[in-house]
């Protein structure tokens, strides 16, 4: 799988930054973000409850959301959220 490298996701980066390098939505297949505090956790406020916030992610874990499109609705699904002790 061909990893790369996108500047955007330096520590700083704005969440509108981060969901434009992930090409979020729109993005047919998997992509991967590796990401800091407080940004990852902002971007899941902002994907799961629609509003700004500061969520804690840990470090190392992993979270996997997908979205979809139900009844002319755009949802955010999480499939998965793995705790970094059981990586």
């Amino acid at each position: 799988m061909p990893v790369k490298t996108v500047r955007a996701l330096a520590p700083g980066a704005s969440v509108a930054q981060i969901l434009n390098a992930a090409e979020w939505p729109d993005r047919k297949g998997a992509v991967i973000v590796v990401g800091h505090q407080p940004e990852l956790g902002q971007v899941a406020a902002y994907l799961l409850s629609d509003s700004e916030g500061d969520w804690t992610l840990k470090k190392g874990g992993l979270w996997w959301l997908t979205n979809r499109v139900r009844n002319d609705e755009a949802q955010v699904v999480v499939r998965a959220v793995v705790a970094p002790d059981l990586v």
